[in-house]
Parts: structure tokens; sequence; C-alpha cells
């Protein structure tokens, strides 16, 4: 998961998440059982594997975004949307009728929304905001 997530980290930020979260989905949707399990241990080595898959997932966010030292607004905006990454897939593999196109949409939107919201408060959000729109 985190060499097919390495692999993704190419290009402009945006085209970057949204080619690190189709990595994403593709290994939760090729195993669901596990994906399910992961997404919802809180204690012992599961745990460890998804909070050391977070971290990870978070650096790539973070250096695809140009950012090394993050913002506590920014930190909390990259880690709410990462909760809320991790409950929209447990709801979809509970729901899987909902298109994967339709995740895939609602979770890019989420993040965008994320960091324009924390941009109202917080300036170093507005130039990661400002550079990653820029780039479209």
């Amino acid at each position: 998961m985190a060499a097919a997530l390495d692999a993704a980290a190419q290009g402009p930020p945006l085209q970057s998440l949204a080619a690190g979260l189709a990595a994403y989905l593709d290994h939760v949707q090729a195993e669901p059982m596990g994906w399910r399990a992961l997404l919802q241990a809180r204690t012992g080595e599961l745990a460890e594997v998804a909070a050391a898959l977070d971290e990870h997932s978070r650096s790539l966010v973070l250096a695809g975004l140009g950012v090394s030292d993050p913002s506590p607004a920014l930190l909390m905006a990259l880690n709410g949307w990462a909760a809320l990454e991790r409950d929209v897939c447990l709801t979809w593999l509970e729901r899987p009728q909902v298109a994967r196109t339709v995740v895939e949409e609602l979770l890019m939107t989420m993040f965008l929304t994320a960091l324009q919201a924390t941009a109202r408060h917080d300036e170093q959000t507005r130039e990661v905001l400002a550079r990653v729109m820029g780039s479209e």
C-alpha cells in the first residue's frame, strides 16, 4: 500500500492526491475484510499498522502541498480529513452500492473544503490553497 501511495505522489498536488486516493481505494476495494479490520483497529498490531499508514499518507500529502512544518490549523484539517476518509471508506464497504466515482469525488471535494475552511483562519493554509488551486 505504501509503495502504491509513493508511486501516486507525482505531479501537481490535486493530481497527486487524486492518484493517491485512487490507489488507496483500490486496496480497500480489493481487500474489504482486511481493510475493515485495519480501519476499525483501536489497539494492538493492526492499530500500529494503521497509524504508520496514516503517518506515511500525511507525510506524502504534506510533501505534495509543499509543506515541511505544518501549522497546527493545517495539521488539524489534514487529520480531520484523514479520519473522515476512513469513515467514508467504512461506510462504503458497508454500502457498496455507492459508486466508487462518487466516493472519490466526495473525498476530493471534502479535502478542498477542509482547506478552504481552514484558510479563513490560517495564513499557511491560505498559501497552500493558493498553490493547490493555481496548479489545477
